[in-house]
C-alpha cells in the first residue's frame, strides 16, 4: 500500500493549491493481491473519513463532488449523504464553516463581519441572492473568498454586482464559481468594471 499526498502550487492569481491524495496496491503478486483485499476496508474507511470531514465544512458539496476529486468511486458519492451531519447545523446551510474553511485554504484570515452580515442579514431575510456590494468596502483578497466560498453553498441562488470593480481574483474566483456551483441560478454584473 503507497499512500501520499502532493500539494500542487497554483499560479499566483489562480485558485489557492489543492491537496491530492493518491492510494496505490501494488499487483505483482498473489500475495500482495490478498493484502489489497485486506486493506481496501481500511482504504474505504479513510476515504469516508475525508468525506465526512469534507461534509463537516462544505455541507452542500454532494452535487459538485465529483468536479472537486480527480477520480472518486461511484459507491462514496452515493455513500456521500448518509455521512454525518455537522452538529450544530449553523444559518445558510452552515455557511460559516465553508467560508472560515475556505480562507484557510487561501491562507488569510476570514472576517467575523461577513460573517454576521451572513447571518443576521441575509438568512434573517431569507435573501438568496449575494450582492458584492454589501462588501465592497472589504480588501481584494477578502472578496475573493467570499465569493470562492458561494461555490460550496446551496443556500446561495444568485450572486449580483452594481458598478463595483473587480480585480483578476474576483473573476478567477468568479469563474471557479460558475463551473463548480449547482445552486447558482444568476449572476448579474451591472456596469462592473474588469481587467
Amino acid at each position: 500500500l503507497q499512500f501520499g499526498w502532493e500539494e500542487r502550487v497554483a499560479k499566483p492569481s489562480a485558485v489557492p493549491p489543492m491537496l491530492h491524495v493518491l492510494v496505490r496496491f501494488p499487483d505483482d503478486d498473489t500475495e500482495e493481491r490478498q493484502q489489497q483485499q485486506q486493506h481496501a476496508a481500511a482504504v474505504r474507511e479513510l476515504a469516508l473519513d475525508l468525506l465526512a470531514t469534507l461534509k463537516h465544512y462544505f455541507p452542500d458539496i454532494h452535487r459538485s463532488l465529483a468536479k472537486h476529486f480527480l477520480t472518486i468511486t461511484p459507491s462514496l458519492v452515493a455513500d456521500f449523504p448518509s455521512l454525518p451531519n455537522s452538529v450544530p447545523e449553523l444559518p445558510c446551510h452552515n455557511f460559516r464553516r465553508s467560508y472560515v474553511a475556505h480562507c484557510d485554504c487561501m491562507e488569510q484570515p476570514f472576517r467575523d463581519e461577513v460573517i454576521w452580515d451572513i447571518e443576521r442579514i441575509y438568512f434573517v431575510h431569507g435573501q438568496h441572492e449575494l450582492d458584492l456590494n454589501d462588501f465592497s468596502h472589504l480588501p481584494a483578497k477578502d472578496l475573493q473568498a467570499l465569493i470562492g466560498a458561494v461555490q460550496f453553498s446551496d443556500f446561495f441562488t444568485g450572486l449580483s454586482a452594481n458598478a463595483l470593480r473587480l480585480q483578476p481574483e474576483h473573476v478567477d474566483a468568479l469563474v471557479a464559481l460558475l463551473r463548480r456551483s449547482h445552486s447558482l441560478r444568476s449572476l448579474r454584473l451591472c456596469r462592473c468594471t474588469t481587467p
